[in-house]
């Protein structure tokens, strides 16, 4: 999405990440592996830390479209 808005060069739109910057849920990994929605392995999203995804995000050059946010959004979506 941040890519596309830069594309577009769409300044004055922000996207929020929210989300605990802890860890990744495992279970949940095992419940899409189960269900056929992934193919992840056990090893990936292990740099998940706050600080680590804001350098992520300044090395790609996103640091004015994508504001990171310690903590989950209160409207949840089901699939």
């Amino acid at each position: 999405m941040a890519k596309y808005l830069n594309l577009r060069q769409v300044n004055s739109k922000r996207i929020y990440a929210c989300d605990s910057f802890e860890r990744f849920d495992r279970a949940e990994l095992m419940k899409e592996r189960k269900s056929g929605l992934t193919k992840t392995s056990d090893k990936a999203f292990t740099s998940t830390s706050y600080e680590y995804v804001k350098k992520k995000i300044k090395k790609l050059g996103f640091e004015n479209t994508i504001i990171p946010i310690k903590g989950f959004s209160k409207t949840h979506y089901r699939v």
